[in-house]
């Protein structure tokens, strides 16, 4: 099937096919994600964005000590640089690939062409960034009230959200640099939620086990972005579930 039939397990390109999206399907290209693909560098013009089919990639910012913090995340619900929408060609943020996929990428200024020609696809895209926002808000928020553990619930939520099955394939190092905090922290930070049952932590794997009692351990800091994106875009993540 080509790329402009729209048969597409990235949620934007699917709901572009109701806004008879066909310049943007016809200047797509499926690619690999592997991971720790570099999609775009700080403050360098950005050539392409890519929607992923599968696997997830992170915006990361550099802290003044040197340490990384990621402050958003998008899989096969959404796209690499948001800033796109809006006409800026630049980030101040570097995005990775934290999870190997596959997906699609377009070239920037076409991805404009194609979107300011066609005023239902910006409205869609618009919503989308508008979603995003609320996510990068969440984050914000979470890291600046919330504990270690309700953090790490929240992100391995959201990581699950976006992936197939119950398998989440990252190390304590990788977690500690996503939260932008120290690796002890994280191992303890998993302790604690093996000790309620909600995850079983291995090595360079963690089995999600109750997202129910994850979320309660968020304490609020996770469903807010998530209820937002349904709102706007009409994607949804996996439902709460408590293991049996």
């Amino acid at each position: 099937m080509s790329l402009a039939a729209g048969n597409f397990a990235n949620h934007l390109l699917a709901m572009s096919r109701a806004c008879k999206g066909d310049e943007l399907f016809a200047n797509l290209e499926t690619v690999d994600l592997p991971l720790g693909m570099l999609l775009n560098e700080p403050n360098r013009t950005i050539p392409h964005i890519y929607f992923p089919e599968s696997g997830i990639g992170s915006m990361i910012t550099s802290l003044s000590d040197g340490r990384d913090i990621e402050i958003g995340l998008f899989g096969a619900d959404g796209m690499s640089h948001v800033g796109a929408v809006l006409g800026d060609e630049l980030s101040p943020y570097r995005t990775v690939v934290q999870v190997a996929g596959k997906g699609n990428r377009i070239a920037a200024d076409r991805f404009r062409r194609a979107i300011e020609g066609n005023s239902d696809l910006m409205r869609l895209f618009l919503k989308y960034a508008r979603s995003f926002s609320i996510q990068t808000g969440s984050t914000a928020l979470a890291n600046g009230r919330s504990t270690i553990e309700a953090r790490l619930a929240r992100w391995l939520l959201m990581m699950h959200d976006r992936i197939s099955g119950e398998y989440l394939g990252v190390t304590h190092e990788f977690l500690a640099t996503m939260l932008g905090v120290r690796r002890p922290s994280v191992t303890d930070a998993l302790h604690i939620l093996e000790g309620e049952h909600l995850v079983i932590s291995r090595r360079s794997e963690i089995v999600i086990r109750d997202r129910h009692g994850l979320a309660a351990i968020a304490d609020g800091a996770y469903g807010l972005a998530e209820r937002e994106a349904e709102r706007l875009t009409g994607w949804r993540g996996k439902p709460l579930f408590r293991s049996v």
